[in-house]
Parts: structure tokens; C-alpha cells; sequence
């Protein structure tokens, strides 16, 4: 099944207030990719809830996409699952983005890649400055 906003608003969501509150949390950014298998289409994601951390699972099959998640919300296609949903639309966007420009799959950097990235010097040998402290 090809994710579309579309598809996510109109048949993975449960109710349109459910597809906003979705967008919101796919728009803060409030989850984490832990877990991707490209060759099953299977997805992992954990969201910082109201009431602790949620996992969602999101395994994209021909024409159908199981889902589940460990939130309150007792029906299918809670808030997570369409942020997740969301996430994994605009990763696939920009993936065959860079595939017809470049003319093959090129390897980009993922939000969580960046952050882990970021946190360590570009040179092996290089050292962080430290500044004094001022008194």
C-alpha cells in the first residue's frame, strides 16, 4: 500500500480529531525510529506520551498496513500510529526523491544519525575546547 496523507486521513485514522492530533505530534517530533527493516517494511517507533514511552509497530504489507500500539486509546489507528505513519510517508518521499535525482538510492542521514553525530568530534585526535569557567 502506498502511505499517503490520503490514506493515512481517511483509512488509517480513526476519527478526523485523531488525524490532528497525528499531524501535531508527527510536526513536534515527539518519537524516536528505534528499529527499521527495509526488506520487510517494518517500523519501531517509541513516542513520548501523557502517561510514559508508547511503542508502535508498523509493518507495511501489499495492500494492507498492520499496526498496533501500546497507548490507552482502545481502537485502532490512535494518534501514534498516524504520526508514525506520517514519518514513514515523508521518509519513503524523500527516498525516491534522491533515487530520481541521483538516479540511484543514496544513503542520507536519518534525524536520529545526526543526533548521534553530533555529539562526537569530526577528528579522531581532536579534543573539545573547554572554556573557563568566569569568576
Amino acid at each position: 500500500m502506498n502511505l499517503t496523507y490520503t490514506v493515512i486521513k481517511n483509512e488509517i485514522a480513526k476519527t478526523s480529531t485523531i488525524f490532528t492530533r497525528g499531524e501535531n505530534i508527527f510536526a513536534l517530533g515527539n518519537y524516536t525510529l528505534t528499529e527499521k527493516d527495509d526488506d520487510k517494511d517494518q517500523y519501531l517507533y517509541t513516542f513520548d506520551g501523557s502517561y510514559g514511552d508508547y511503542e508502535v509497530s508498523i509493518h507495511v504489507k501489499d495492500k494492507l498496513i498492520v499496526e498496533s500500539c501500546t497507548c490507552p486509546y482502545p481502537h485502532k489507528g490512535c494518534k501514534h500510529v498516524v504520526a508514525a505513519c506520517m514519518d514513514i510517508a515523508e521518509r519513503k518521499k524523500r527516498e525516491q526523491k534522491l533515487i530520481s535525482e541521483e538516479g540511484k538510492s543514496s544513503k542520507y542521514l536519518t534525524p536520529e544519525e545526526i543526533k548521534a553525530e553530533a555529539g562526537c568530534p569530526k577528528e579522531k585526535g581532536k579534543k573539545r575546547r573547554v572554556y573557563p569557567y568566569p569568576r
